[in-house]
């Protein structure tokens, strides 16, 4: 199944997208060389990479548990994954 940055389906791209838009972080994590945030507390989640550069900013985002956010491999934000559920 492909999933965008908040989760859902692709075939459900447009539901309720200014909800989703403005969630509010349920967790983050500032390290040295990135900022994590996940919006639920689900085993598995989509989580948001922040990284900077020099004057360059990255948004990306992953499909994985918190615990393994370092470790997970991140995509462009406006890109798509593929999970099994």
């Amino acid at each position: 199944m492909r999933i965008d940055q908040f989760g859902r389906p692709l075939k459900n791209m447009a539901m309720e997208e200014i909800v989703l838009l403005n969630r509010v972080p349920y967790m983050t994590d500032e390290q040295q060389d990135a900022t994590y945030i996940c919006y639920d507390d689900h085993a598995k989640t989509e989580i948001r990479r922040i990284t900077k550069q020099g004057t360059v900013t990255k948004i990306e985002f992953a499909y994985g548990s918190w615990d393994s956010r370092a470790s997970l491999e991140y995509v462009p934000i406006s890109s798509y994954v593929e999970i099994d559920r």
